[in-house]
C-alpha cells in the first residue's frame, strides 16, 4: 500500500519525519524475492506507535499496522518451524501477505473516509493493484536501519491445505516459462543447475482447468529432460556440440508447445503466432529466468519425459 503521508519509520523518532513510508509498501511474495524477503526482514521498516502522532494520520496508522503484521508473519513463515522448504515457505508468506492486506481493507472500509483504491477491487485484481504499487518489489533492506520490535496485534496461522495443487498453476509457471534460448552465456547453468529448477508433475495442477498452464508445464518438463540428455556427455561432446544439442531441444520443446496451443479452441500464445526467428526471439524476450538459475533449496521431482528427443548433429 502507498502511505500518502510522511511518517518516520525509525523507532527512535516520535514525530512526522522526512522518510516516506511509501517505502513500506510490500509486493506479492514470489520465487524471485523470497530469499530477500526472509533474509532482510530485520532491516525493513516497522511502525511502532511512537512514530505516529497521537491524533490524525488514521490511514497511516492502519497501513503501518498492516506492515507490522505482515513482517511479523513473514518471520513466522521463514523460520522453517512452521513451513518446510522454499515452496511451503512461499505458500505461507503469500497467505500472510493476502491476510494482512485483507485485514487492512476491512479496516479501511470501517473508516469514514474513502478506502484505498486497491481495496475497492476484488480477487486477483486487488492483489495485482497492491503488487503494482510496491516501490520495493525485491524486498531490499534499508541501509543502516535495524527494525524495532513491534509485536503483531493479530495471530496468523498458515493453512498448509493451500499448498501444492492449490497454488495457482499460472503463478507457479511465472519463474520458468517460457525458457530462454540456450547460449554460451547460460550453458553452464543449464547443465549444472537442472535439478534445482522447477518441474511440473501432474500433481501440481488441479484435476480440472488450467489447460494452458498444463501445456506450458509439460513443455518445461520435456525441455529439462532433454537438456539433461544433451549435457550428460554421452550424446554430445564438448561445449559446441552440447550447445547445439540444447538449442535443438529448446526449439523442439517450444515447437511442440505451439502445436498443442494451436490444437485448442482458445487463443494461442502470442509467440506461437510468430514464424521462424521471430518466434524464438519472442520466447527469449519473455523468458523470466534467462540465466537458468536454480530455486534456492528446491530439488526437482522426477518427471518422466512424455516424448523422445533425438539430437541431429547435422544441424550444428
Amino acid at each position: 500500500m502507498v502511505m500518502e503521508e510522511d511518517v518516520s519509520y525509525y523507532g527512535n523518532e516520535d514525530h512526522v519525519g522526512n522518510h516516506s513510508t511509501s517505502s513500506a509498501n510490500f509486493r506479492r511474495p514470489s520465487v524471485e524475492n523470497l530469499n530477500a524477503l526472509c533474509s532482510n526482514g530485520g532491516s525493513r521498516p516497522r511502525y511502532p506507535e511512537s512514530c505516529i502522532p497521537p491524533s490524525a494520520y488514521a490511514y497511516v496508522r492502519r497501513a503501518g499496522t498492516a506492515v507490522n503484521r505482515v513482517e511479523t508473519w513473514f518471520s513466522q513463515c521463514c523460520q522453517r518451524e512452521v513451513a518446510r522448504g522454499d515452496q511451503q515457505i512461499l505458500c505461507c508468506v503469500k497467505q500472510a501477505w493476502e491476510t494482512a492486506l485483507s485485514q487492512f481493507c476491512t479496516e479501511e472500509f470501517s473508516a469514514m473516509t474513502i478506502a484505498h483504491e486497491c481495496c475497492k477491487k476484488k480477487g486477483k485484481d486487488r492483489w495485482s493493484c497492491f503488487d503494482k504499487q510496491a516501490p520495493n518489489p525485491s524486498y531490499q533492506p534499508h541501509t543502516g536501519y535495524t527494525a524495532p520490535s513491534v509485536p503483531s496485534d493479530m495471530i496468523f496461522t498458515w493453512d498448509p491445505s493451500t499448498w501444492g495443487q492449490n497454488i495457482d498453476p499460472d503463478v507457479q509457471l511465472e519463474s520458468s516459462f517460457p525458457p530462454a534460448k540456450p547460449s554460451l552465456t547460460n550453458l553452464n547453468a543449464i547443465c549444472l543447475h537442472g535439478s534445482g529448477r522447477a518441474r511440473y508433475p501432474a500433481s501440481s495442477f488441479p484435476p480440472s482447468g488450467y489447460a494452458y498452464a498444463r501445456r506450458a508445464g509439460n513443455a518445461v518438463n520435456r525441455l529439462e529432460a532433454w537438456f539433461s540428455q544433451c549435457c550428460n556427455g554421452d550424446v554430445a561432446r564438448g561445449n559446441e556440440q552440447i550447445l547445439c544439442c540444447a538449442k535443438q531441444a529448446w526449439e523442439a520443446a517450444l515447437s511442440q508447445f505451439c502445436t498443442e496451443e494451436f490444437s485448442t479452441m482458445t487463443l494461442a500464445h502470442e509467440c506461437c503466432e510468430q514464424k521462424g526467428e521471430d518466434r524464438w526471439k519472442c520466447f527469449t524476450k519473455q523468458a523470466p529466468n534467462p540465466s537458468y538459475q536454480s530455486l534456492p533449496g528446491y530439488l526437482a521431482p522426477v518427471v518422466p519425459q512424455d516424448r523422445i528427443f533425438t539430437w541431429d548433429p547435422n544441424t550444428c
